[in-house]
């Protein structure tokens, strides 16, 4: 009876733990995003991508951007404490720590009925970029759309949402980085027929 009720005690913590984990999984990053939509120097794009027969969403793409060196360090250390929840977790800082912190972070957090991407990045100079993108999840993998029909209009929108938000930018002097991608070299394979 004691080894049952042992057994039972301990595979209840486990399943409330687990669920605190996910729920915990972005806390201090979300945190972070809710204070930059409240901040009036804060340039901030959102896109919304709807399935045009159901009405439901299927993408939402949030952008945020600045230039404050010390919300840069705030945002970092955000990103780390939550990066043990991430199933993915990208890190390049080139630099290391300390003045003309440079930081590129992409985390993805997948839950039952959602997938969140975060890119954060951050040049020298305190120019900080920060993207969220939420995407609905079905039975494990991404709801796509049904049938995706963008016309002109749709396109012409969207190109000045981003001239603005590029002009957002350059009036901030903010810089995106160049990231060195790896070249992977492919062996030769040989085809015997």
């Amino acid at each position: 009876m004691k080894k049952q009720f042992v057994r039972c005690t301990l595979a209840l913590v486990l399943v409330l733990c687990t669920g605190i984990g996910k729920a915990m999984a972005q806390k201090e990053i979300n945190k972070m995003a809710q204070m930059l939509e409240k901040r009036d120097d804060v340039a901030i794009n959102s896109v919304t991508k709807r399935d045009p027969k159901t009405r439901k969403i299927v993408k939402v793409v949030k952008s945020f951007s600045v230039k404050d060196d010390k919300l840069a360090k705030q945002l970092i250390a955000a990103f780390e404490r939550d990066e043990e929840y991430a199933e993915t977790a990208i890190k390049d800082m080139p630099k290391g720590r300390g003045s003309g912190q440079q930081a590129n972070f992409t985390f993805i957090y997948r839950e039952e009925t959602e997938k969140r991407t975060y890119t954060l990045s951050v040049n020298g100079n305190g120019n900080v970029s920060m993207t969220i993108i939420i995407s609905p999840m079905k039975n494990g993998k991404e709801v796509e759309v049904s049938s995706l029909i963008i016309n002109n209009d749709t396109w012409v929108h969207l190109d000045e949402q981003l001239a603005e938000l590029n002009t957002k930018m350059e009036e901030i002097h903010f810089e995106i980085p160049e990231i060195e991608v790896p070249q992977i070299e492919i062996p030769d394979i040989e085809i015997f027929e």
